[in-house]
């Protein structure tokens, strides 16, 4: 797989969401605990997989064009004993949004990966998604959220019980929509596109 490059298609939430879930970070990386992604900028994930020609996929990103779309935060959520990496992912579910559905269909019909990502301990609801796109949540399967991290407490810890019990709920529209270079759980931004107003 050393001729493939990982990478994933994201949308950027506004300035307001970023800097309230940015202090949600901040105040779990005080607890010190081992963690993943507290160090990513907010993001709501479309999709992501290996690419054998990143320069080709560029390309076509930077050929979309991007409309506004507006979410609603509606809750915080825990993601228990995440998929991927085990621990618990702490998250803002948003509002279903037919407009979220409909743009990352599109962008799974340009971009659909080469090779998936890994997936441990997937459920088998999403093995028709993977063989058929190369990723498992997509329509109907898809969560929209924006994760906080991916956190290593236990279930009951007082941190996760106070963040569940956060009224934080908000409406915006995404700033950007963007294409990342995702090396050992770290994402390196290669292009961005704003909305058209």
């Amino acid at each position: 797989m050393s001729n493939y490059k990982k990478l994933g298609i994201f949308l950027k939430p506004s300035l307001e969401t970023v800097t309230e879930i940015t202090k949600t970070k901040e105040y779990f990386k005080k607890i010190g605990v081992d963690n993943r992604f507290l160090d990513d900028e907010p993001h709501l994930t479309l999709l992501h997989g290996y690419y054998k020609d990143s320069e080709k996929v560029v390309k076509k990103f930077n050929a979309l064009e991007y409309s506004a779309i507006q979410y609603q935060i509606e809750a915080p959520h825990v993601f228990y004993d995440d998929i991927q990496e085990g621990f618990h992912t702490l998250a803002y579910l948003l509002k279903k949004n037919q407009e979220i559905l409909n743009l990352q269909e599109n962008l799974i019909n340009i971009f659909r990966p080469d090779l998936q990502s890994s997936f441990s301990n997937i459920e088998k609801k999403y093995f028709k998604n993977i063989k058929k796109y190369k990723y498992p949540f997509i329509g109907k399967d898809l969560i929209a959220h924006i994760s906080v991290g991916n956190l290593n407490l236990k279930k009951n810890h007082e941190s996760i019980i106070n963040f569940l019990s956060l009224e934080y709920k908000t409406k915006g529209i995404f700033e950007s929509l963007f294409i990342a270079e995702i090396k050992e759980d770290t994402f390196f931004l290669l292009k961005e596109k704003n909305h058209e107003i």
